[in-house]
C-alpha cells in the first residue's frame, strides 16, 4: 500500500481548472458582499444574475475538470540509454567485432543489444468504517528501463554504414521491448483498479500484489516469444557479415 502523498500527480490543466473556478467564485462573492475588492459581474439591480453566473461557472469548471480527468493517461519516462564501445578492425566482419565487445550474454550466449525493465505499483485500499469491506481507492505504477547497446569506433566507411544500418534496426527491437514494459505497467494498474470489494483488506492486498506479479510474469514471457518469433534476429548474422 503506497503513501497517499504520493498518489497525486500534478497535471498543469486539471491545477488550471481548479484555479479558475476558485478566482471566478471568489470575484462574484466579493462584488456580491463588499463591493471593495472586485467590480460584480452581474447587475446589481438583479440579483438573480449573481446565482445565474455562479451556475454557469460551476459547470464551466466541471465539464474542464472533466475532460481533465478522463484524458488523464499515466506518462512514463524513456528509457535510459547505456553503451558498450565496439572497436573495428578492417580484416574482422562486425559480427567478430561486436561478439568481442558485448558484454551482454544471457543464458550463456551473446547478444548486442539488452533491454530492462522494471515495474513498480502502489496502491491505497479504503475500508468502510465498521469494517465491512475494503476496495482498491487509488492505484499508479511506475517504470524504469534501460536499454544497451553498442557503439562502433574506429570503423572504416563502409563498416559504419553497414553497422548504422543494422544499429537502427538493433534499437527498434529493443524499444518494442521497452514498450512490453509500459503495456504491463498500464495493465497493472487497470487491473489493480478493477478488483471488486473484498471483506478482509489483507486479503485484497495480496491479491492485489499478486495480480501484479502474474503480470509482470505475462509480458516477460511474451518478450521472449517476440525474440524467437522476430525477423530482425534471424536475419542479423547475415546483416553482420
Amino acid at each position: 500500500m503506497s503513501n497517499p502523498l504520493n498518489l497525486f500527480r500534478f497535471h498543469p490543466l486539471l491545477l488550471f481548472s481548479a484555479v479558475f473556478f476558485i478566482v471566478v467564485v471568489v470575484s462574484l462573492f466579493q462584488g456580491r458582499v463588499t463591493r471593495r475588492f472586485a467590480t460584480p459581474v452581474y447587475r446589481a439591480d438583479d440579483p438573480t444574475s449573481f446565482w445565474n453566473y455562479i451556475a454557469l461557472y460551476a459547470v464551466l469548471g466541471t465539464v474542464s475538470l472533466f475532460f481533465t480527468v478522463k484524458n488523464w493517461s499515466t506518462k512514463f519516462d524513456p528509457p535510459e540509454y547505456s553503451w558498450y564501445i565496439a572497436t573495428a578492425k578492417p580484416e574482422q566482419s562486425l559480427e567478430m567485432v561486436l561478439q568481442a565487445a558485448s558484454n551482454i550474454h544471457p543464458n550463456g550466449g551473446t547478444a548486442y543489444g539488452l533491454t530492462d525493465w522494471y515495474v513498480n505499483w502502489h496502491f491505497h485500499w479504503s475500508q468502510e468504517k465498521h469494517g465491512n469491506g475494503c476496495w482498491i481507492s487509488s492505484v499508479y505504477t511506475t517504470l524504469n528501463s534501460r536499454i544497451i547497446l553498442p557503439k562502433l569506433v574506429n570503423a572504416t566507411s563502409a563498416q559504419q554504414e553497414k553497422f548504422n544500418i543494422f544499429f537502427d534496426a538493433l534499437r527498434l527491437h529493443q524499444l518494442a521491448h521497452y514498450e512490453f514494459g509500459k503495456s504491463a505497467a498500464l495493465e497493472i494498474e487497470r487491473k489493480i483498479s478493477d478488483l471488486p470489494k473484498m471483506q478482509d483488506c489483507m486479503v485484497l492486498e495480496a491479491t492485489a500484489n499478486a495480480l501484479g506479479e502474474k503480470i509482470i510474469k505475462d509480458y516477460q514471457t511474451k518478450g521472449r516469444a517476440y525474440d524467437i518469433s522476430n525477423t530482425f534476429l534471424q536475419s542479423q548474422h547475415a546483416m553482420l557479415e
